[in-house]
């Protein structure tokens, strides 16, 4: 952290990178390596990052308004912050400092219908686009409140870890779908996780995140695939898996007409954040994960 200091104003970094997590803005530097500018301020000769192209906020497309507060970071310098735990104490006091003294909820829903009323006389000639506008303000608006409300809420247990039974195992839930590439579809059908291709290449997921501290751990759960074809077309890796975020070398399954337990080990440095991956990757076919043998176990 000293060595970063020297080159990166970290004080401010901590600010825009809370910011960026409270305002859901997926599409950033820290979840999306996406949407941000850096400057030397010649006054400090220190590196700062600026916000840009914030247009999918609150909790919309790939986030939602009680999405976790401390998710897998993509961009370099957040995933570096968050890996040491003068890092991420400093992420999280900056978090509780904003939402206190600085996220003023009725203010932001106020401007909120400002900025709505001056959209809405331009729209007055056509009634779907300004019942559109309205509802899109409404939601925009539901979406602020909630984001905050969650973000305090989820403030109060940052630090603790995941607690695991007597047996030292945790069963996996929470899961929300991700359509990483393609037109993947998916359903819940009782205890199962659905995930299809239906000729074209498709990439999906189920996800859901953990906490862990630092430790030997493993992923086990089961899986099996119908109408699967490989194809030589498709050469990403097709099959079904169970892996951490991040991580590439799980073994995919090809052939697993009938439930396959899989596993996979993984080792954590120190309290940690981490997205579990249920994946999907083919041309034809369906993979089906059983949702209550989907668990973490703590080996050391």
């Amino acid at each position: 952290m000293d060595e970063n200091k020297q080159v990166l104003d970290l004080d401010r970094f901590a600010t825009f990178m809370a910011m960026e997590i409270i305002c859901a803005h997926w599409d950033g530097y820290s979840l999306n390596k996406n949407n941000f500018r850096v400057y030397e301020d010649p006054e400090i000769s220190k590196l700062v990052f600026l916000p840009h192209g914030m247009d999918q906020m609150f909790g919309v497309w790939r986030m939602r308004p009680t999405s976790p507060i401390t998710p897998q970071m993509k961009g370099l310098v957040s995933s570096a912050v968050m890996q040491t735990s003068e890092g991420r104490r400093l992420y999280l006091d900056r978090m509780a400092q904003l939402v206190t003294n600085v996220f003023d909820v009725p203010a932001l829903c106020s401007e909120v219908d400002e900025l709505s009323a001056k959209i809405r006389p331009a729209l007055a000639g056509d009634a779907s686009a300004l019942q559109y506008q309205q509802q899109a303000a409404s939601q925009l608006r539901n979406r602020i409140v909630e984001r905050i409300e969650s973000v305090r809420e989820q403030l109060a247990t940052a630090n603790e870890p995941m607690k695991f039974d007597g047996n030292g195992s945790h069963q996996l839930a929470g899961w929300d779908l991700h359509r990483d590439s393609g037109s993947p579809g998916f359903s819940k059908r009782g205890n199962e996780l659905h995930i299809t291709a239906s000729g074209r290449p498709a990439f999906g997921s189920w996800r859901t995140m953990v906490r862990l501290d630092q430790g030997e751990y493993q992923l086990v759960g089961k899986l099996k695939l119908q109408n699967f074809e490989l194809s030589s077309t498709f050469t990403n890796k097709p099959g079904a898996t169970l892996r951490i975020s991040g991580e590439r070398m799980a073994t995919m399954v090809t052939n697993a007409p009938d439930w396959k337990t899989v596993t996979y080990n993984f080792s954590v440095e120190g309290l940690s954040d981490l997205e579990v991956v249920c994946e999907f990757r083919g041309m034809k076919g369906e993979a089906i994960f059983d949702a209550t043998s989907l668990r973490v176990r703590k080996l050391r």
